[in-house]
């Protein structure tokens, strides 16, 4: 898809270091969830094969094609689960730490 000025200036504005920031994010996450024996999840490898794609786009000047619109659309799909499923188990812990007494230190 070729971009139109307003679209790329816009992009021009995005800083693809914070789609990095987000594989960091992912990798602590790992680390508390004790994941990092098993190879890495595959929302690992979207974020990386995007931040690579638009940093194509932005830094030199490429055209946006579907597979950008296909991750982009396949990391909201995965992350929306997962904060779905976290959310459930903080609310379910939440419950219980209310119903506990009061520890004494």
């Amino acid at each position: 898809m070729n971009l139109n000025e307003e679209d790329r200036d816009s992009l021009d504005d995005f800083d693809t270091q914070e789609i990095l920031y987000a594989v960091d994010s992912l990798d602590e996450l790992r680390d508390a969830l004790g994941d990092k024996s098993v190879s890495p999840p595959e929302l690992r490898n979207q974020l990386l094969n995007l931040h690579s794609l638009l940093f194509d786009v932005i830094r030199e000047g490429g055209d946006i094609d579907d597979e950008i619109f296909n991750l982009k659309d396949d990391i909201i799909q995965s992350l929306g689960i997962i904060m779905h499923n976290a959310e459930q188990i903080y609310e379910k812990i939440n419950e219980l730490a209310d119903l506990l007494p009061e520890q004494e230190y």
